[in-house]
């Protein structure tokens, strides 16, 4: 088979997807086949690409699926053969979640809150001005790598402008048309929805909002292929930017142009 996702059971059985026939399948730890299902397709209950299979501890089995673009789940049905489920591991107590980036409990001032319960926007004193012409200072900074890198709004701009105001900020690279790249962020911690900046391979928008947090700003962007966060805060006079994709983190020095 070739898998795109493996994951050993409750009971001791390695379940599999395989990408080549869009099957679940199951093999003891000796390596024999014991179990498979599934068939390729976009209706309810058929597979298209699943990137990622887990399961919980009642035998509910969860699917994300990178072309069909959605995740699945599927429940045991009354009297299901035990053999012919994954049996995950069994859930932690529950506590209050934390936020993987900033690691506080989700609330108003933390970036693990969801959109909903953001705040509206802080008083524009109590905040630092980012706004200007930023150089990168490729010295200070560290080189491309990952999924951090060299791509669109991920690259390292050579110039930076920052606009804000009381009810958003902008953040351009101040190339000219098509390599101009603008996204606005909302100061209220809203989703922006910037149609300018197309996403390359889907075409479709970059989605983009903010969390403030003491003196650093968090900007989020999201593409089909791609999520980004940046922490910004001023630092020594500079400007540092934090960039984590997917699978890296990257620093980023800026020095404000005097003109």
């Amino acid at each position: 088979i070739a898998p795109h996702t493996i994951l050993m059971s409750r009971d001791q059985h390695l379940w599999a997807f395989d990408s080549r026939t869009d099957k679940v399948v199951k093999f003891s730890l000796e390596g024999h086949l014991e179990y498979s299902w599934g068939t390729h397709g976009t209706a309810p209950g058929e597979f298209w690409a699943v990137h990622e299979l887990t399961a919980d501890s009642e035998g509910n089995m969860y699917g994300a699926e990178v072309f069909g673009g959605r995740t699945q789940k599927f429940r045991p049905k009354a009297g299901a053969d035990p053999a012919k489920l994954i049996w995950g591991q069994p859930l932690m107590p529950k506590a209050a979640p934390r936020d993987v980036i900033t690691g506080c409990s989700p609330s108003p001032t933390c970036g693990g809150a969801p959109p909903s319960a953001r705040p509206a926007a802080v008083a524009q004193g109590s905040k630092p001005d980012l706004s200007g012409t930023w150089l990168l200072d490729s010295a200070k900074s560290d080189p491309p790598g990952g999924d951090s890198g060299e791509r669109g709004y991920g690259s390292a701009w050579p110039k930076m402008i920052v606009k804000q105001t009381a009810t958003e900020i902008t953040v351009e690279n101040g190339e000219p048309a098509p390599r101009g790249i603008k996204l606005v962020f909302k100061q209220d911690g809203s989703e922006s929805v910037n149609t300018e900046y197309k996403e390359v391979r889907s075409g479709g928008p970059t989605k983009s909002h903010l969390v403030w947090e003491g003196g650093k700003l968090y900007l989020w962007t999201y593409q089909w292929y791609l999520h980004l966060r940046d922490e910004m805060s001023l630092t020594g006079g500079g400007l540092s930017i934090v960039r984590a994709g997917d699978t890296s983190t990257r620093k980023l020095v800026y020095t404000k142009s005097a003109s």
